[in-house]
């Protein structure tokens, strides 16, 4: 095999970090609830190989990670509050006993009074402080919502770390290999004299930095292991390998992801504050309004032997205390609220522009070098190779050669994860996964 294309062949792995990343393809414009439990889908399809695609690691995750099992803990705490919020104050027993004991016999004379009584709600307070309850558990869950998306992404990028680490390692194992192979030939060519010796010295030093880089980039992947397996498991179990997807996905569109923009990250949240404030206001100006007690029940005098029934109603008057500086406060705290969602609308707007814009950009530098720039590097290294083994150009030009190849297809490499970084900021920002996670794995 010519050596230039042996070496693309060891370098063709690395440019498909953006495919298999996200494990599918973008999705349309049937876009998921934003906000939505990203784990849902995934917690039943349990992965049994120790081989895992991204849909096998958020399985794991949906299933067994600590932090997202708290969340689902905490929302369903928010409910029991809200069911709890606006319940009618429990009836209040009285008995009451006069004229009993001291310079009075016993209770020959005494009068015993037995009554019931009842707060009513004449306003609509208590069904106002329970959709004050409903507004903060939409606000709580909304918060648990964005936690669990936030450990969706953690989740990928820990994906996205353990798949580089372990496409570089592969990278440098061939890279190995091949000065390995080149040292052979190189010292047979010395033995013949048909190479000076300073050249062998050269390509063993070349092979002794590959060595160092294999066993570095060893330690790095073995550590990004770690990092994702915490997620699911205790550290120490056996560590997986990463199976990959090689489908390209394609740029979100523009105008798709700017009808997204009402249900970006901060706007959500504070339109929900501004919802809960609102109901809060609404409680607090109701909770200012008297409420009625009803009692009734009956007496008893021994000393008469009769019976007789009692009536009682009373109002508190809300002469000192109407709870306006609270309804005023909150009002306020309202208007705050809108005007944090209005700018925090700006704010996305802006974010989707330069994140968009950028994610352009990436793709024409990687049409760019995929066009031009590699298919140079490659011709010249392969000429060089030619030239090398008829022995028309020194090893350390090919030397130099090789490194250019290997930096243009790191290059690109990493223009695919900064691709894919981008694509995550925008999940980040509209809590809908762009990418479907699950597409061609199942």
């Amino acid at each position: 095999m010519n050596r230039h294309l042996y070496v693309r062949h060891a370098y063709v792995f690395v440019p498909v970090l953006i495919l298999w990343f996200c494990g599918g393809t973008l999705m349309g414009s049937d876009l998921p609830e934003p906000w939505a439990d990203p784990f849902v889908s995934s917690v039943a399809t349990i992965p049994s190989s120790d081989t895992l695609s991204l849909a096998d690691v958020l399985a794991l995750v949906g299933r067994a990670n600590g932090t997202l099992i708290a969340g689902r803990h905490t929302g369903q705490a928010a409910e029991a509050r809200a069911e709890q919020a606006g319940r009618r104050p429990n009836p209040e027993l009285a008995l009451e006993a006069e004229q009993l004991g001291w310079d009075a016999p016993g209770f020959s004379e005494a009068e015993v009074s037995i009554g019931i009584s009842q707060d009513f709600d004449l306003w609509g307070a208590r069904d106002a402080e329970r959709r004050a309850a409903g507004r903060e558990v939409e606000l709580e869950t909304l918060a648990v919502r964005q936690n669990a998306f936030d450990l969706y992404l953690e989740t990928k990028a820990r994906f996205l770390d353990v798949a580089y680490a372990q496409q570089g390692y592969g990278l440098r194992l061939h890279s190995e290999q091949l000065l390995a192979d080149l040292v052979e030939s190189i010292r047979i060519r010395v033995d013949k004299g048909a190479t000076m010796s300073v050249e062998l010295r050269l390509a063993e030093l070349e092979r002794a930095r590959a060595e160092t880089e294999s066993r570095t980039a060893a330690a790095d992947f073995r550590a990004m292991q770690f990092r994702l397996v915490s997620l699911w498991q205790e550290a120490g179990e056996k560590l997986p390998v990463l199976r990959i997807n090689t489908e390209r996905p394609s740029l979100p569109e523009l105008t798709t992801l700017t009808t997204l923009l009402e249900s970006s990250r901060d706007v959500v949240l504070w339109r929900a504050d501004e919802a809960h404030l609102d109901a809060q206001a609404e409680a607090a100006r109701l909770a200012a309004r008297p409420t009625l007690n009803l009692g009734g029940g009956m007496k008893r005098n021994e000393a008469d032997n009769n019976n007789t029934f009692m009536l009682s109603a009373s109002l508190p008057l809300p002469f000192f205390n109407r709870n306006r500086g609270t309804v005023m406060a909150l009002r306020r705290q309202q208007e705050a609220a809108r005007a944090e969602r209005l700018q925090a609308l700006a704010d996305a707007r802006a974010e989707l522009q330069a994140v968009h814009g950028h994610l352009t950009q990436l793709n024409e530098n990687l049409a760019r070098l995929d066009g031009v720039m590699l298919p140079a590097a490659e011709a010249a290294f392969g000429d060089l190779s030619d030239a090398y083994r008829a022995g028309r150009v020194p090893y350390t030009m090919l030397l130099e050669s090789q490194r250019t190849l290997l930096d243009l297809e790191r290059e690109r490499n990493d223009l695919y994860l900064a691709m894919h970084r981008d694509i995550m900021a925008l999940e980040r920002l509209f809590g809908i996964p762009l990418i479907d996670n699950h597409n061609g794995e199942r």
